[in-house]
């Protein structure tokens, strides 16, 4: 745990930008915090996380401070996951198969980056642990409970409700653990029904369709999409799960799911609810990022596959797994988006004035309502750019986002800042972003 807790505090302080989705997080955690929780709910994304940030706090000034706090969350989430995961598999499977799981999930590259970047994934994986310990152990209530909040962190928290239901458990039981999986959501829905004036089952599913295979045309298309990003996400699961837990997957998952008696019978179902949730990720489109929500039920069968491993071959078992390990876990000691370092000097500088930009981090920094979860292309930059109201153009120059001409005729003038910074990141910064003003 010690570990878990150095490797992710380091990647906090050597991350200089959030994820472009926790802009809306750190807005809508500063609306909850001020008391205005419609404003909040019109977000596409589910409370909880913010709501969790609000609670604790802004650490800083500014949407800087928010975004802070939405990496203590994290933070705190992941170390009682890892708690939770490592005491399940020791009780299950072994200490070998708990600190196999417990090394992995602790230094593994991608848990580590999700809580640098202040997404939800980290609660989310704790309320799926939550979820899954109190139904290996008996406790019907406990998982409906752990699920329901899963739901209204991140949607696919649905997929846990079916674990709140436990054969042998009475009815009337089933029906009130089932009734705690699907309330929160329920209530959340409602709450942003009120808030928004529509009803929507699933709030982002419009930026989803736009995304979707469906959005392909055919069926043919669809098809097609479908394969191209599931071959995609498949190979993405190396940096999900990390190389030599993802070998050991389909050893441990095809033993589980088998029906083969042992530590590994209590995950059966949680893991077909899994690798049926992952199946509808290529329809959209794939990304490394959406494997880490699941990580504590997709450890566990390369945990028991690992502690089943011949004791003549331990050593070199353990040896392959670390040195694999090895070259994602230095990764998180490496500083990320220093490109994006200087936003929040920029953000001091645009002030209260109107400004476009497809940087949607600068909205965090400024403190301002971010763009929808949407593609910004240069079209709309520049129409934005066109506005009377607007005063700013930031773009990074790589891009190459911005017409010049267009800008000059609009009467914008590159802005050059009166003093170079000594920061030799900020100055780093500074010169790749390409920054207009009239």
């Amino acid at each position: 745990m010690a570990g878990a807790l150095v490797a992710r505090f380091v990647c906090m302080a050597g991350t200089h930008a959030p994820d472009r989705d926790a802009a809306w997080y750190a807005w809508a955690a500063a609306r909850f915090h001020a008391g205005e929780t419609a404003r909040a709910l019109v977000s596409v994304f589910p409370p909880l996380h913010p709501l969790a940030a609000a609670l604790l706090g802004p650490l800083g000034t500014g949407g800087e401070g928010w975004w802070r706090s939405l990496q203590v969350v994290g933070l705190l989430a992941d170390l009682a996951t890892l708690r939770l995961l490592f005491g399940l598999l020791a009780e299950r499977a072994g200490r070998r198969a708990a600190l196999f799981a417990g090394i992995a999930f602790a230094f593994g590259m991608l848990p580590g980056w999700t809580v640098a970047d202040g997404m939800s994934g980290p609660l989310f994986r704790l309320f799926a642990a939550a979820t899954l310990v109190f139904r290996v152990r008996g406790s019907s209530l406990g998982a409906g409970l752990s699920a329901g909040l899963a739901a209204v962190t991140r949607p696919e928290g649905l997929v846990l409700a079916p674990l709140a239901i436990q054969p042998g458990r009475g009815r009337l039981r089933a029906l009130a653990a089932l009734g705690l999986a699907l309330l929160p959501r329920a209530l959340y829905l409602h709450l942003r029904a009120g808030a928004t004036g529509e009803f929507l089952l699933f709030p982002k599913g419009a930026t989803m369709a736009s995304l979707s295979a469906l959005a392909e045309g055919g069926a043919g298309d669809a098809a097609w999409h479908w394969l191209r990003e599931a071959g995609r996400f498949l190979l993405q699961g190396f940096d999900g799960l990390g190389y030599f837990p993802y070998l050991l997957l389909p050893f441990g998952a095809t033993r589980i799911l088998r029906g083969a008696k042992g530590p590994g019978a209590p995950f059966r179902l949680p893991l077909a609810l899994v690798l049926a949730a992952l199946l509808v990720v290529p329809f959209f489109f794939g990304n490394r990022r959406f494997w880490t929500p699941w990580l504590p039920i997709l450890l566990i069968p390369p945990a028991l596959a690992f502690a089943r491993i011949p004791k003549s071959r331990r050593t070199l078992a353990w040896s392959l797994f670390l040195l694999a390990l090895l070259p994602h876990s230095l990764r998180l000691f490496r500083p990320r988006r220093a490109i994006l370092a200087a936003l929040p000097e920029i953000a001091t500088v645009l002030g209260d004035a109107p400004f476009a930009t497809d940087l949607p981090r600068l909205h965090l920094f400024a403190g301002r309502r971010p763009p929808p979860p949407l593609a910004i292309l240069p079209a709309d930059l520049m129409r934005a750019a066109a506005l009377p109201s607007t005063r700013w153009v930031v773009s990074l120059r790589r891009r190459r986002s911005l017409d010049a001409a267009r800008l000059l005729e609009l009467g914008y003038r590159p802005w050059i800042p009166t003093s170079s910074p000594q920061d030799p990141v900020l100055r780093a910064s500074l010169e790749r972003l390409s920054i207009w003003r009239r």
